[in-house]
């Protein structure tokens, strides 16, 4: 056989048919049942396509005349438009509904925002020191009346207690240090009775003095008692609140200045040192005073209040009546 022969569909069909030895009777026969096998296959390839093609949804769908004919430019639209369909799956209800949420929340946020900054340019405030600010709520002006009749009454109480004291000192300096520690015990009881209306154990008011390089416990009231409480030491020049108190001759709470909060393991709330500067060793603070108080949501106010009003230069008409009586540096040291 030729080589044009043998690579003919006649000669291909052949040289298959003997390589399987089907016999010549056979033949018709298995084409007959190939050629039906290939309908079949088409025809249910075709009716599959069909199917598909019509559960499709959408404007515009492809038909299988477009398929039939080549619509090449329809069909390409068509896969595009479901491109489209599947963004817009995407972006489904439930994620719109999400962002529609999120962005109500933003609004509020927003809102709540410029509310609270309109709400603070109509508040007022306290300005204390060194640098901070306090805001004067209604809570706080309705208790108001209250510490000003508090400090009237500690102002009255405590001058009679020093009028009573400058009376009793003399040129005995040993009876006159026991005068000076009964004097400062009484100003801590009416700290704690008159300013804050307490004679337990949430207020304490203690005394230090200047020693050896040291600001030590001079005397401590708690309440109504004195106290042995141990109070820390704290050495001089050391950037706490007492030296920053004499330098600028002002009373400074803690909670407000806690960069010149020295560590002294407190279990007080807050506390407010007074440094007396018109008393001094070798140019260095010598006496100074703090008030100490738990639970600061029943007296934080008032200590606030205590810086607000400037009580230190209360205090220090007091002391100074003392000291022209009874050199204090001198009578302690």
């Amino acid at each position: 056989m030729g080589a044009a022969g043998a690579f003919s569909t006649g000669g291909m069909g052949k040289t298959f048919i003997s390589y399987l030895s089907i016999q010549k009777e056979h033949v018709s026969g298995i084409l007959l049942t190939l050629i039906i096998g290939l309908i079949l296959s088409v025809y249910i390839s075709f009716k599959k396509l069909c199917v598909l093609l019509k559960e499709q949804s959408g404007e515009k769908v492809i038909r299988v005349l477009d398929i039939v004919l080549g619509y090449h430019e329809f069909i390409k639209q068509y896969y595009e438009n479901r491109l489209n369909d599947t963004k817009d799956i995407v972006e489904s209800e439930k994620i719109k509904q999400k962002n529609k949420e999120l962005e109500q929340k933003e609004e509020y946020l927003i809102e709540f925002e410029r509310r609270m900054l309109d709400q603070k340019k109509g508040l007022l405030f306290f300005k204390l020191p060194e640098q901070s600010e306090i805001p004067v709520t209604n809570s706080f002006i309705r208790k108001m009346p209250m510490y000003v009749d508090n400090i009237c009454k500690f102002k009255s109480d405590v001058d009679r207690l020093t009028k009573e004291f400058c009376e009793k000192f003399s040129q005995d300096k040993e009876d006159n240090k026991e005068l000076l520690k009964a004097y400062f015990v009484g100003i801590g009881m009416y700290v704690s009775n008159d300013l804050f209306g307490s004679s337990g154990t949430n207020i304490r008011t203690h005394f230090r003095i200047l020693r050896n390089g040291q600001h030590v416990k001079y005397t401590a009231v708690l309440g109504s008692i004195i106290s042995n409480d141990k109070i820390t030491e704290i050495p001089q020049n050391s950037n706490s609140m007492i030296d920053r108190s004499f330098q600028l001759k002002k009373s400074l709470i803690a909670s407000l200045n806690p960069e010149y909060n020295y560590d002294t393991k407190t279990k007080w709330d807050d506390y407010m040192t007074i440094t007396y500067y018109n008393l001094k060793s070798c140019d260095e603070p010598f006496l100074s005073m703090a008030i100490s108080i738990k639970y600061v949501e029943q007296y934080g106010d008032m200590l606030y209040f205590l810086n607000f009003y400037k009580i230190e230069e209360c205090m220090d008409s007091y002391i100074k009546m003392i000291d022209r009586k009874c050199d204090i540096v001198n009578t302690l040291k």
